[in-house]
C-alpha cells in the first residue's frame, strides 16, 4: 500500500517526456547522462542515477535508438530520470550491423543539427517516421530523404532547382541537373513515392556528397557515422 502510494505521488510530480534516446555517456561509477530528443522539450539531457549498476531495471529501456516515455524530475543541471516506459525499441533496426549504422547516423545528425531545449514537433514526427520505415525497409534512399527533409524543416536548406543549378548555393558544385531533380523529389515527395523513385547510383552519390557537405557546414561538426557508408 505504501509502495503504491509513493509510486503514484512520484508520477504526479514527474514531467513526462516522449522521446528518442540519441546518445549517452557515463559519469562517475554508476550514473549515465542521456541525450534525448523529446516531443515536449526538444533535445535535452537527462541523468540516470545508478543506471550502470547490474541491478538497474531501467538500463534496457534507455538504449540508444529507443522510443521511450521518460518520467523525470527537474534537477539542478539536468532532468533526473525516475521511471521509464518503452514505446518502441525497433528490434529489427538493431539486428544487423548495416541497419545499426543507418540508425546511429540518423541519431548523430539529429544531435548535431538540433539546438538544446528547442521544440521541433515536425522533426520529432519525422524521426519516428524514418525509424519505423527503416525497421522494415532499410534503404539508403530513405536516409537521403531524411537528410533533405530534416535540413529543410530546420531552415538550413531551401530546395529550389533554379537556385541550385545557378551555382550560387554553397555545395552545389557537387550536383548535376539530374541530381538536383532527385534532391527536389526527395524533399517534396512522401515516403511511398520516394520508395518508387529511380535515382541512378551516380546521382545518388552526388546527392550524398552535397548533403554531407551541407550538414557538416551547418552543424560545424564532422559527422563520423557517414564514413560507414563508404
Amino acid at each position: 500500500m505504501c509502495s503504491s502510494f509513493l509510486y503514484n505521488t512520484l508520477m504526479h510530480s514527474s514531467i513526462t517526456l516522449n522521446c528518442v534516446i540519441l546518445k549517452w555517456f557515463d559519469i562517475g561509477e554508476a550514473d549515465r547522462i542521456l541525450t534525448v530528443f523529446s516531443l515536449e522539450m526538444g533535445k535535452t539531457s537527462v541523468i540516470a542515477k545508478g543506471l550502470k549498476r547490474i541491478t538497474s531495471r531501467k538500463a534496457g529501456s534507455v538504449e540508444v535508438g529507443t522510443n521511450v516515455k521518460l518520467f523525470v524530475a527537474e534537477g539542478r543541471n539536468f532532468f533526473v530520470l525516475q521511471e521509464t516506459s518503452v514505446i518502441n525499441s525497433y528490434p529489427n533496426l538493431k539486428s544487423s550491423l548495416n541497419t545499426i549504422k543507418y540508425a546511429y547516423y540518423i541519431f548523430e545528425i539529429v544531435d548535431a543539427l538540433l539546438p538544446e531545449n528547442e521544440v521541433h514537433s515536425d522533426v520529432y514526427s519525422l524521426l519516428l517516421q524514418i525509424l519505423q520505415i527503416l525497421e522494415t525497409h532499410p534503404r539508403k534512399i530513405f536516409i537521403r530523404a531524411f537528410e533533405v527533409k530534416l535540413m529543410s524543416y530546420l531552415g538550413y536548406l531551401a530546395v529550389d532547382p533554379e537556385e541550385l543549378m545557378s551555382g550560387n548555393v554553397s555545395g552545389s558544385e557537387f550536383l548535376s541537373e539530374a541530381s538536383v531533380i532527385g534532391l527536389t523529389l526527395l524533399q517534396q515527395n512522401g515516403w511511398q513515392e520516394i520508395e518508387e523513385l529511380n535515382i541512378s547510383e551516380k546521382d545518388a552519390k552526388r546527392i550524398e556528397q552535397f548533403m554531407r557537405f551541407r550538414i557538416e557546414r551547418e552543424s560545424q561538426k564532422t559527422i563520423k557515422s557517414l564514413d560507414y557508408f563508404d
